[in-house]
Parts: C-alpha cells; structure tokens; sequence
C-alpha cells in the first residue's frame, strides 16, 4: 500500500512497559506507535519507547530487525536499554521500526517491481532520520537490519555516533558468482510470466494464530514457539473467508511475498574486498555480538571484524543462544548488560 497521506508523522501511545531495576524499583516505559511518511513513497510503522522524538530527547537510537521479522524483535530490550537512561534522568527515544514490506509497514508498490532491494531500504531509513530532524544517532541492527546498520554507518557516518550489531558480519554470499548468470535468467522469466510471478506470490492461509506461530518457529531460522508468538503479534493478521475468490478464513503473514524471493533471485552477494571497503569507512565506536548458536556457530571464520580498522572503539562478544537471541529469556540479561555499558561509553 502506498502512502497517500500528507507528511505529518504520526503517534499513537500504547502500553506502558514495566522494567524492574536491581533495586527492585519499577520504572514505566512510555510505548507509542509511529507512522512516518517518508519519501520514497510509503509509510514506515514502528515502535517509539521512551520519550517521543518531539521532545528533542538527548539520546537518540534506531534499531532494525532481519528479514521477514518486525519491529517486536526489539520488545524485550528496548525498554531495558531506555530504563537505563531514565533512571539516570536522561531523556532518551528509541524507535524500532517495521522495514518496507514487512510488520505494519507499507508494501512497495506494484510498479516496483518483483525484488526488494538493499538500497532502497537504506534511502527509506536516511529519509526517516530527516523527517525526524535527528542529525545522528545510534544504531542497533540484528541480522539483515545489521547489514543495513552497517551500510548507513559506512556511507553516513555523520548521521551515526554509535552502532551495535546483533548477529552479522556484513554482506552475505551464500550463492557463489557462478550462479549469478541463472539467477538473472530466473529474474527475467519473473519479470515477463504472469503465471510465475502469480505463483511466487501465493499467500498461505493458517487456520489459527498458533498453527502460524508453529509454521514460523519451523521456518529458516528456526526459533522456540515463545519466540514465534512475540514476532507474530506484529507479524500477522485475520483475513474474512471470501468464497466468491476461492479465499479461506484465518491467518496471513503481513510481509510482502516479493521479499521471500528477494533473498533468492538477487543475493546480498559480496567479495571480502567488497566487505573491507564497507567496513573501513565505519568511523564510529563499533560492537558485534552474536550467538552461541547463531548463524556463526564458529565465528568470524574469514576474519571480517579485522576490518573495522578505523572505528575510535570496537567490542566483540559472543553471547550463548539462538538466532533471535534478543528475545530468548537465557540471553536477554546479557545482551542487555553488554548494550547498556556499550551505550554509556558513547556519552
């Protein structure tokens, strides 16, 4: 769905979390949602914690989620790292925010085309920070967001005094060049067959919430049913039976089905060189974590992080647990430990 509306960002306060601080104290999170018209011509939705972006806050992050989650993969830390702050007396907002075609986020439009490319979810989130009127901030990128965390850091590094990835080493390249010609082949038969690009587009429909939330636990990056059902609060919606087009009852996925394929006919393929003129440009103070048993069970094994040669600091740390770690109940306290003092060194 296009954005048709004029370009007024919008709030919508929600809940108030709760964070239990060491001294058993209780601090209240504001929650607001955010839409924000920018101008690539969608509407981005997201989560504000803490104060909102009017309030000029002294601190100021973005974060952004992987591929096919949503802006909930930050639920469980966001109000940890903003109760830091708070308890402090310092203002802080934080906004989690929905990519392009994915959580409540606008789809591209039909004459985008069939691919959702890397470069048009960073002119989205550069326009975002204008329209917030933020000169810099940090950021937080987990997975696919920490590619695009990585990049802007790179191209942008006036608009960034600190970055923190979760689970990411840079561009990936699981298709080796050799099968770029086919891939190009693929991409053209989709871009001129009706019936292909239909059939790439088929939504499933889930009888019930839970039956989505087993399917997604299963998915590529499996998770624990738990971690499903936090992601698919925002990840889902109802659909009414319409017998007349053939449409069951249920459940849908809310993200574009053009960002399954994305992945697969036109890969974040790089060289290690491609990688090193990327990562020499990020300037600023820099930390990578990932898991345990993530997508690096072994590590940095081509020896990317000796890259970042040019940040003032760099911090690396490996923290025991999956994927989506950030919403796993063993590793929270520790992700949340290593942001917070991570976060306090920029100050």
């Amino acid at each position: 769905m296009q954005n048709t509306d004029s370009n007024e960002i919008k709030y919508n306060p929600l809940i108030n979390c709760n964070v239990t601080l060491e001294n058993n104290n209780i601090i209240s999170i504001p929650v607001s949602e955010i839409h924000i018209p920018v101008k690539t011509g969608i509407t981005l939705a997201g989560k504000v914690f803490g104060n909102l972006p009017t309030t000029n806050p002294k601190n100021k992050i973005i974060a952004l989620h992987g591929w096919l989650d949503n802006c909930e993969l930050y639920s469980d830390i966001a109000p940890k790292i903003v109760a830091n702050y708070f308890k402090k007396n310092e203002t802080i907002s934080l906004i989690a925010f929905d990519s392009a075609g994915h959580g409540l986020s606008d789809h591209r439009s039909e004459d985008y085309g069939e691919i959702y490319y890397l470069w048009d979810y960073i002119a989205d989130f550069i326009s975002a920070l204008d329209l917030l009127e933020w000169k810099n901030c940090t950021l937080m990128g987990h997975s696919y967001g920490g590619i695009l965390t990585y990049v802007i850091a790179s191209s942008f590094s006036s608009k960034v005094n600190g970055l923190i990835v979760y689970e990411n080493l840079g561009f990936m390249n699981f298709q080796t060049p050799e099968m770029h010609p086919m891939l190009l082949t693929e991409y053209i038969k989709l871009k001129t067959n009706d019936l292909k690009r239909k059939n790439k587009r088929t939504v499933k429909v889930f009888p019930t919430f839970d039956a989505a939330c087993q399917n997604r636990a299963q998915g590529r990056y499996s998770t624990s049913l738990s971690v499903s059902k936090k992601l698919l609060k925002r990840g889902l919606k109802r659909i009414k039976p319409d017998p007349e087009h053939d449409v069951k009852g249920g459940y849908i996925y809310t993200y574009d089905t053009r960002i399954v394929y994305s992945n697969y006919m036109l890969p974040i393929t790089w060289s290690l060189e491609q990688v090193k003129s990327f990562f020499e440009k990020i300037k600023c103070p820099t930390m990578v974590i990932l898991a345990s048993n993530g997508l690096y069970p072994d590590g940095d094994t081509e020896g990317r992080l000796k890259f970042l040669t040019n940040t003032k600091e760099f911090r690396y740390h490996v923290v025991n647990g999956n994927h989506h770690f950030l919403l796993e109940e063993e590793s929270i306290n520790e992700l949340t430990q290593l942001t917070n003092s991570f976060l306090e060194s920029l100050e």
